[in-house]
């Protein structure tokens, strides 16, 4: 929760799918509230740019 909505409660939802010798994500983040929506997609989308440098290095 942010101090700015202190009564958004958000959930994030993964999944993860086999794919032949790769694994799917299937990523939801659901219930954000409008204030902090920019922050969670900043965030996710820079998040997912590290995991992907982690995983194909």
């Amino acid at each position: 929760m942010w101090k700015n909505e202190p009564d958004v409660e958000s959930f994030v939802t993964i999944v993860l799918i086999p794919n032949d010798e790769n694994t799917l994500m299937q990523f939801e983040h659901a219930h954000v509230g409008f204030a902090s929506a920019h922050n969670y997609e900043r965030g996710w989308r820079d998040t997912f740019l590290k995991l992907d440098r982690i995983f194909t290095e």
